[in-house]
């Protein structure tokens, strides 16, 4: 593992502090590109603008893009939630004494 002192990394990429590009409003304006879903949101974002501009997209094609650029979101979402869930360690108890 780089020293954090000396380096930086964004995503796969480690930057050395001494590069220019490594301010602090640099590395604020770039930090939220480490999440997956900012990087989804922007590409879908971008594709959809691109569509709007003059790319010549049907309009079904343009929901497909937007909506599997939601879907990814909010399955990326769904694994953090479960990743970020606490284990269970044991099953809950059951209460044989109570009739069904």
């Amino acid at each position: 593992m780089p020293n954090t002192d000396t380096t930086m990394t964004i995503g796969d990429t480690v930057m050395p502090v001494d590069n220019p590009t490594s301010t602090p409003l640099f590395r604020r304006m770039v930090r939220p590109l480490r999440s997956r879903k900012v990087r989804v949101a922007l590409v879908t974002l971008l594709a959809t603008v691109a569509a709007e501009m003059g790319l010549d997209v049907s309009p079904e094609a343009l929901l497909a893009i937007t909506g599997l650029g939601a879907s990814l979101i909010l399955g990326i979402a769904h694994e953090d939630a479960g990743r970020n869930a606490a284990p269970r360690l044991t099953p809950p108890a059951r209460n044989e004494s109570r009739a069904v």
